[in-house]
């Protein structure tokens, strides 16, 4: 009976020391976050991210961060069941990648429009302009002086306050497909989705965008805001002007009279990643054109000139609103000429801002 008893202490010591050699080992082990998980782990934790259990992104967590490991095991040995506890303080490697990194150009809504929004229009708080005098994507920012307009209709204008609830949605599809473009002096604005730049989930944090035209040659570094504490979407807005002189990097941006693209590309960079690597993401968009009559022999524009918009299907003009939807424009309109959607027309110059989809012709 004495030879059993201590062959089983014997046994119980063997197998605690085994057991915590192992759980002390599992426990110094540094903390690797994210990066041994498989392809269905990775589809979950990208459908966990999207949907968000408690509706918040989740921050990033940064190399190096101070973690304690903790590992325990329960067993056996005959019918004595026994725990064996191991802890060890680490730091954190965090894994080189990014998930969710998006970015849309975006337009305001008026009331008038609301009713016919996509699936990707969202209620934001409008905040000011912010922007880099010095072109550089780490800044410093200043706020652009002033307020904005959200329509570049004269007679019915937007201003909004700082904090106030506007709708704003995307210019292009889901695939990428331009839906909308933005009018004349319409201000541009710009929703980031990077959940890797959540770092705080304690604070509502920011990114830089980069905004640039094709025809105009302007240049403008943005800085976008979190929608909240650890939302990580990032939205922010820039002035656009429909001005014949281009300053880059005056937090306006500044658009050709000919059909114009604007494109605006995000930038991000896990810190945990080599020197150089990261992911980016742009998205374009049109701005209406004006059309103008011109000498064919000389290419000067031609003043004073009548055109009407003729909707094929009728025979009729068309009925065009101006920028604000609301506005019906009346026609015809007169070359360089001031009219109801735009105040300061181009040299030769005519526009229909809106109208319904169909056919139509010029009428000069």
């Amino acid at each position: 009976m004495s030879d059993r008893l201590t062959n089983h202490s014997s046994l119980t010591r063997t197998v605690r020391r085994v057991a915590g050699d192992v759980l002390g080992r599992l426990a110094a082990r540094p903390a690797r976050l994210l990066l041994r998980t498989s392809g269905v782990q990775q589809k979950a934790l990208a459908f966990v991210l999207l949907m968000g259990a408690s509706s918040v992104a989740m921050a990033v967590t940064p190399a190096g961060f101070h973690i304690n490991n903790t590992a325990t095991a329960n067993y056996n040995v005959g019918a004595t069941p026994l725990l064996a506890t191991a802890s060890a303080a680490n730091d954190v490697t965090a894994s080189c990648m990014n998930v969710g990194v998006k970015i849309d150009l975006m337009k305001y809504v008026p009331p008038a429009k609301q009713a016919s929004v996509s699936a990707n229009a969202t209620n934001i708080n409008f905040q000011p302009a912010v922007y880099a005098p010095s072109g550089a994507i780490t800044g410093p920012f200043v706020q652009l002086p002033g307020s904005i307009s959200l329509t570049g209709n004269a007679l019915v204008q937007f201003v909004p306050t700082v904090g106030q609830n506007v709708l704003i949605d995307t210019v292009n599809d889901t695939a990428g497909k331009p839906v909308a473009a933005f009018a004349r002096s319409e201000p541009i604005f710009i929703r980031v989705v990077s959940y890797g730049a959540n770092k705080d989930g304690a604070v509502a944090e920011t990114v830089a965008v980069t905004v640039s035209t094709v025809n105009s040659g302007d240049q403008e570094v943005a800085q976008l805001t979190e929608t909240g504490p650890s939302t990580g979407i990032f939205v922010g807005v820039l002035a656009s002007s429909f001005a014949s002189v281009t300053t880059q990097n005056d937090g306006y941006l500044s658009i050709a009279n000919v059909e114009e693209s604007i494109t605006a590309t995000y930038v991000y960079t896990d810190p945990s990643c080599p020197v150089g690597a990261g992911v980016s993401s742009s998205s374009s968009s049109l701005i209406d054109p004006y059309g103008i009559v011109f000498n064919s022999a000389t290419g000067a524009p031609i003043a004073n000139a009548r055109v009407t918009l003729i909707n094929t299907a009728t025979g009729l003009p068309a009925v065009a609103y101006c920028d604000d939807a609301v506005t019906v424009l009346p026609q015809p309109v007169v070359t360089g000429t001031a009219t109801a959607c735009d105040p300061i027309p181009v040299a030769g110059g005519f526009r229909f801002p809106l109208v319904a989809a169909g056919n139509y012709r010029l009428l000069v």
